[in-house]
């Protein structure tokens, strides 16, 4: 295919007589700059050559929108010390984060999967697999990839749950994210940034006589056994 190449040529439009720029662009197709006056013409040529010598054919290819576009993003990015070739590497590797992820349900259906095999106390399962099932149900069909801290910080404080248990949900969190940038669906595990509750320390107190007798004629026949066992040998649910 014969390449295109920077001309001053005349030509006629409906019957008047302009002088027209042609330069390449890239991909398929030129660009084409039509002028009154010869003049103006040559100097817009002139222009182009600069630009072509000093950039390569590319800058021919840059509309005063994509310049305009170009000068906004650059004085956006200006604060942070930033350049748009930066804007552009980490916002691919988003990109390619994003569409090589996986739904949050899946990945916590694998993450399961993987415990089970691992085998995994059937305790520890039942625990992973509700406290999860909480997140999926609010983000299960979003790309794990895609869900940041703030977002996971807002999630654990509309629990409503106290600060132990806050901080439990945030620990399978962590495991579930943890697993998924060791499989590749995520770059980051956005868990690291987000703050842990502010447990409070309280003092241990301990059951009197009459108050495990009360507790003990309430329990009803299923939990009776574990009330008692508790009270009485002092073992603990793990035990």
């Amino acid at each position: 295919m014969r390449k295109t190449r920077l001309a001053l040529t005349k030509t006629k439009v409906s019957g008047r007589r302009y002088y027209c720029v042609t330069s390449p662009k890239l991909g398929p197709g030129r660009n084409r700059r039509f002028f009154k006056d010869k003049p103006e013409a040559e100097a817009f040529l002139r222009l182009a050559q600069v630009q072509q010598e000093t950039y390569g054919p590319a800058a021919l290819s840059f509309s005063d929108a994509l310049g305009v576009e170009t000068i906004e993003c650059c004085e956006w990015l200006q604060p942070y010390g930033k350049t748009i070739r930066d804007a552009t590497k980490f916002y691919l590797a988003h990109l390619k984060a994003v569409t090589g992820s996986g739904k949050v349900r899946e990945v916590v259906a694998d993450l399961l999967a993987a415990r089970i095999a691992d085998g995994m106390s059937d305790r520890y399962l039942g625990d992973l697999r509700v406290r999860l099932g909480r997140f999926v149900n609010c983000f299960g069909e979003e790309m794990i990839a895609a869900i940041n801290a703030r977002q996971i910080d807002e999630w654990l404080r509309g629990l409503g749950v106290g600060a132990v248990t806050r901080n439990t949900f945030r620990r399978r969190l962590a495991v579930l994210f943890s697993f998924a940038k060791r499989r590749g669906y995520v770059t980051e595990n956005p868990v690291a940034d987000v703050e842990r509750a502010k447990e409070r320390e309280t003092e241990v107190e301990i059951l009197s006589a009459s108050e495990t007798v009360r507790l003990l004629e309430c329990a009803d026949s299923e939990t009776l056994p574990f009330w008692a066992i508790g009270a009485f040998a002092g073992l603990r649910r793990a035990e």
